[in-house]
């Protein structure tokens, strides 16, 4: 099993696979933003391992000589991307672990500035908005329901050159929701929020997404929402995004 390191052997492997950048964390891959790309023999390759953020992409020969082991990557959790034929292999690998989970991938070309800036300025005046600085990286990267807004930025410096994102505070400075780039690619971010438990269910999490996109398409940029399931679908589609398609992937 080798890890692949350059460009050049990024872009070989893509022709090479065929690989087709459909999602947001595949084109961050293999831009070499994000996460590890990894192939049994880089030279004569057979088969082709993708991980960003315990997303798992799958291609070649779920046969081969070392497919078990690519099969065994998992950790402690992944959604994977994968053919049947690798679906099986996973299976045999975890038996019993495997569920199919339901995504859906929005279209933010309906969404409206003037709609986000309406949602922004509902909030509370005793709510705070404030852009993650190296301070709230460093908050955020130590606590579990917060750490995936940060975690796939190698440092500290690397989230505040390529990343971008926003908490909301109350008075007191405690962090109650967040919405970040969970990776940047080509052309944008692609969207995480969280809400602390104890605070959902208080329109945070709509509140400080909307900011974050007013703030990203002002740059130019485009905030990718991928929803993991229905709430995060609805949440989405107040924000302005249509639905552009539904998948399934299977989860371990």
């Amino acid at each position: 099993m080798e890890k692949v390191k350059t460009q050049k052997d990024r872009d070989y492997l893509k022709e090479y696979f065929q690989v087709v950048l459909y999602d947001t964390l595949l084109d961050a891959a293999f831009l070499g933003y994000h996460g590890r790309i990894l192939v049994d023999n880089i030279r004569k390759p057979s088969i082709l391992f993708v991980d960003v953020g315990h997303t798992f992409y799958y291609y070649g020969d779920a046969f081969g000589k070392e497919a078990k082991l690519f099969a065994s990557l998992v950790e402690d959790y992944a959604e994977i991307h994968a053919s049947d034929d690798w679906v099986k292999r996973i299976k045999e690998a975890y038996p019993d672990k495997v569920d199919q989970l339901t995504r859906y991938e929005m279209d933010d070309s309906s969404i409206s500035l003037s709609h986000l800036e309406e949602i922004v300025n509902k909030k509370d005046e005793d709510l705070i908005i404030k852009q993650i600085d190296e301070e709230l990286y460093h908050r955020l990267i130590k606590q579990g329901w917060t750490s995936s807004m940060v975690e796939n930025f190698t440092s500290v410096e690397d989230f505040m050159e390529h990343g971008f994102g926003f908490v909301l505070l109350n008075k007191k400075g405690d962090i109650l929701s967040g919405t970040s780039s969970f990776a940047r690619y080509s052309k944008g971010y692609e969207v995480e929020v969280q809400t602390h438990i104890s605070h959902r269910r208080k329109g945070y999490a709509l509140l400080i997404s909307a900011y974050f996109i007013k703030e990203t398409l002002k740059q130019g940029k485009h905030a990718h929402w991928d929803a993991q399931n229905i709430h995060s679908k609805r949440l989405a589609e107040k924000l302005g995004y249509t639905l552009k398609r539904t998948y399934h992937i299977i989860e371990v």
